[in-house]
């Protein structure tokens, strides 16, 4: 099944995925390394950096198993997380936690136009982005300078600011998208615990979010009058009913929010063993197809969309063992549901990524599909193949995929010893 290994490949042949710190000893390493097109993939772990700069390169810079196991500690010394070089929504920053930064604008995560003030407008999604602090103001997230970033899937809680506005978020003459976000337990010295929405140039659009238990509110507005700047929908946002902004699908209630795997921002749901279903359950956008999972035992969310940040759902695990040279290796797909089909590939080539209707699969082409597989009662789909014996020294990339429930389990890359 692994014949091609036999190809004369060397062991670091040029490629388009790089991991960290496989390649590169830190994330900034590897951003100073790549070109715009790549992709930086950073194994689970914490890892203490600050200041980690995009350099106005276009690139994904993902986990490889989620926020929940990759973090990024500030060490409170500056932002966690910078773009200020004009970089494009291709600039992709993707599954992690992101803490411990500390700065007077954007604690977390600081987006920012360039030196000739062309904005940057970065892709955030998939991230924890808590406990940090702004000691101006926004000490999860600064978005400045005409950005029209996409946030996307994030939790954003237990950030604070030390003398003004903003504790989750501070924005400043951009025009940023909020969608399916969990804003939460901020705790702003001024206004706006959850954002804060700087001059008349700003707009602030949020559908599917969730805002609650932000002190001391959710949004307020400086430099604007009327009814302006603001719009959500959707969303849950607590106490904010007869706010102007407060739009189509809106609802004003306690999320009832309930204790997981990963912490206490999961949603309660009667089928998940809470005493009541959350009012956010089924509540999100029509038109928006559902995702992750809100619920503390890892379903998938089906029907209308939840409201909020989406857990990776279960935990489909694929891992390799015994890639030895003339040896046989086996292949598993872990966290599947019984009976579920799973497809596993892989390249000799590189690690792509290549588009596909469930994520990046991170294989370059040609690769190699492997005989499908059906996950047994335990949940686990397995094989075995033979490894050649010229494989030593060669590099494998694998990814699989859950066909049933259309995801995608982590990427590999490894080399037959």
């Amino acid at each position: 099944m692994l014949a091609s290994l036999l190809l004369p490949l060397p062991l670091l042949c040029p490629q388009s995925t790089v991991y960290v710190p496989d390649h590169h000893p830190t994330i900034q390493d590897a951003l100073y390394a790549v070109t715009s097109g790549d992709t930086i993939i950073v194994r689970a772990g914490t890892y203490y950096e600050a200041g980690i700069d995009f350099l106005g390169k276009d690139v994904l810079l993902t986990s490889e198993e989620g926020a929940a196991r990759t973090t990024i500690d500030g060490m409170s010394s500056n932002s966690v997380v910078e773009f200020h070089s004009g970089e494009s929504p291709a600039a992709v920053l993707d599954g992690f936690t992101i803490t411990n930064g500390k700065k007077w604008d954007g604690g977390g995560v600081a987006v920012l136009a360039d030196l000739n003030g062309n904005a940057s407008s970065p892709t955030i999604q998939n991230c924890v982005i808590e406990y940090n602090i702004g000691d101006g103001g926004g000490g999860g997230m600064n978005i400045a300078g005409g950005s029209s970033s996409l946030v996307r899937n994030c939790l954003i809680q237990h950030n604070t600011t030390t003398h003004y506005h903003g504790a989750g978020v501070v924005i400043f003459d951009s025009t940023p998208v909020f969608e399916q976000c969990t804003i939460r337990n901020n705790v702003a010295a001024g206004q706006g615990g959850a954002i804060q929405v700087w001059n008349s140039g700003s707009f602030l659009y949020l559908n599917g979010c969730i805002l609650q238990d932000n002190t001391p509110s959710n949004i307020e507005r400086t430099g604007m009058t009327g009814a302006t700047g603001v719009l959500a929908e959707y969303s849950l946002c607590q106490g904010d009913q007869l706010k102007f902004w407060f739009g189509t699908g809106c609802i004003d209630d306690d999320a009832l929010f309930a204790a997981g795997p990963n912490g206490d921002a999961y949603l309660s749901h009667l089928a998940a063993g809470q005493p009541a279903d959350s009012p956010c359950i089924d509540a999100g956008d029509p038109a928006v197809a559902p995702g992750g999972s809100t619920r503390t035992d890892g379903f998938s969310d089906t029907g209308l969309v939840d409201l909020g940040y989406h857990h990776p759902p279960r935990d489909l695990l694929l891992s390799i063992s015994n890639l030895v040279a003339g040896a046989l290796t086996t292949i598993e797909v872990t966290g599947n549901d019984p009976g579920d089909a799973v497809l596993v590939g892989y390249s000799v080539f590189g690690g792509g990524p290549i588009n596909s209707p469930f994520g990046p699969v991170f294989l370059t082409p040609p690769y190699v599909p492997l005989p499908a597989l059906t996950a047994d009662p335990q949940g686990k789909a397995a094989l075995t193949a033979p490894v050649p014996p010229a494989g030593a020294g060669r590099s494998v990339w694998l990814h699989a995929l859950n066909q049933t429930l259309g995801m995608l389990t982590n990427p590999l890359a490894e080399v037959i010893q």
